[in-house]
């Protein structure tokens, strides 16, 4: 399917909306858990979740994202890839179960959080119905993965509210969380199955392949994820449950922005690795066009949090929290080189330079706890964002020049001062908004408000951005005629 820049350009809207929705309804959750639980049962849950999201790379090898290069590679054996993919997602799906919870178990305070460690561990079983998602990215009808990904959010939200009005704990949280997930997965499942050819024996054709180029992946993104994940372990064994709890509500907002280089990405790859390497200059000016946009979301997000961190702390988890305000901006620091290592984890395997990752990736664990088990006993989790930031920075930079040298593509930062410059105004309103009293929503609006006005004044925003924009408003209007 020829994918126009209109309808990418759409596709990311569609995203960028269902996914705000989203990120509503999670952070509702989060404050949700965190305020019924308290900051030491916080510091228990996002413990628990940050080994679940570590077992789910093992869940998931890479082999999702291969599936993607493969599969628009070779159409015609799309069925076939889709089956391998099952498959293999099953069986990793149950180690990834067994060892989250073994992991749940070493590092438990007690019998409750051994409980929740198990009823966690269980969503791994899943893993291989959630994978089918991949069609909807092979289609870019990301829509519909929108519109399951609302479902599950709506589902845990009622679910998780539902919890903290009869007075549930940690383990009815989990209990919550493994229905939620079990319900939505079955529902996609039902969904992919009517509209999706699938052959199950697709592994005996392409298992070996899949597995060839999804490990490597697999393994990169796993010790990329791992040194982001390890340290809420890390802080719970050197600073406790309080630690634990003051770190995981400010590294659970730097999760939550996560959406919208994912947003980007989800739509640009199938983009890319279609046009590379058949049309190349189309590869790169989508590869180039979706850093602008990611230095345009990061540099705005962390302008916003070093002038709000406090003010949004309070509103959302209490005064209880407030102390994790330096956390945070020094977490929202990370979020501008881990925008540049989304973009540069799909370029490594589009270009076929996946194991260079992996090695990049290993360095940066090592280096990642390492400074962590140094510095974290002498000054708090504090030192844990620190560690975070600079371990993106040690990872992504060398990643990105060996990735963009086998693609060709030169430094292009003729946008980066102009951006810069927009936030820079944007995170000084906010400031002085801030000094002057004024509460969190005002000062997004203030955010929102003088940010769009400085990109397009300062020509972050380009004429070309606009009309496709404009491009993108004119055919959903014709589409409601």
């Amino acid at each position: 399917m020829a994918i126009t820049r209109a309808h990418a350009a759409r596709d990311v809207l569609i995203q960028i909306v269902g996914r705000i929705g989203n990120l509503v309804l999670g952070v509702v959750v989060v404050v949700t858990i965190a305020r019924t639980l308290g900051v030491d049962g916080n510091g228990e849950w996002s413990t628990l979740i940050a080994i679940s999201t570590l077992s789910a790379y093992v869940g998931d090898p890479g082999l999702q994202t291969a599936v993607v290069r493969m599969a628009t590679a070779d159409p015609d054996e799309e069925a076939s890839w889709l089956g391998a993919l099952l498959t293999l997602r099953f069986l990793t799906g149950l180690i990834a179960a067994l060892l989250c919870f073994g992991v749940s178990v070493t590092v438990a305070t007690g019998p409750s959080m051994v409980i929740a460690g198990a009823l966690i561990s269980a969503t791994g079983l899943l893993s291989a119905t959630q994978s089918l998602a991949v069609v909807f990215q092979l289609r870019v009808r990301n829509d519909r993965a929108i519109a399951f990904m609302t479902l599950n959010s709506v589902l845990w939200t009622t679910g998780a509210v539902a919890v903290a009005v009869l007075g549930g704990g940690l383990v009815a949280f989990a209990a919550m969380f493994l229905i939620t997930s079990t319900l939505t997965a079955a529902a996609q499942a039902v969904h992919v199955w009517r509209h999706t050819p699938v052959v199950l024996d697709g592994l005996r054709r392409h298992g070996r392949q899949l597995l060839r180029v999804g490990l490597v992946l697999g393994l990169g993104s796993a010790l990329t994820i791992a040194y982001g994940k390890i340290d809420q372990i890390l802080v719970l064994h050197y600073q406790g449950t309080r630690g634990a709890g003051l770190y995981g509500a400010a590294y659970s907002l730097l999760d939550r922005v996560q959406f919208l280089p994912v947003v980007l990405m989800t739509t640009v790859f199938p983009i890319v690795s279609a046009a590379w390497p058949a049309d190349p200059g189309r590869a790169r000016r989508a590869v180039y066009r979706t850093l602008d946009y990611m230095a345009i979301v990061s540099f705005a997000a962390l302008a916003f949090t070093i002038a709000a961190a406090r003010p949004l702390l309070l509103l959302l988890f209490g005064k209880q929290f407030a102390p994790a305000a330096g956390a945070l901006q020094v977490l929202m620091g990370a979020f501008i080189p881990g925008c540049l290592g989304y973009v540069v984890g799909y370029v490594v395997l589009i270009v076929d330079r996946q194991q260079i990752l992996v090695l990049f990736a290993l360095a940066g664990l090592l280096f990642n706890v390492v400074g962590n088990v140094l510095l974290l006993p002498r000054y708090g989790y504090i030192a844990a964002a620190w560690m975070t930031l600079a371990t993106e920075v040690v990872v992504i930079c060398p990643a990105a020049i060996v990735a963009f040298r086998a693609m060709h593509l030169a430094p292009d930062l003729r946008r980066l001062p102009r951006i810069a410059v927009a936030a820079a105004i944007m995170g000084g309103s906010v400031w002085i908004a801030a000094e002057a009293g004024a509460g969190i929503v005002w000062l997004g609006l203030v955010g929102a408000t003088v940010y769009t006005v400085a990109t397009l004044g300062t020509g972050a925003i380009t004429p070309d951005d606009r009309a496709e924009l404009m491009l993108w408003l004119r055919g959903r209007i014709r589409s409601r005629d």
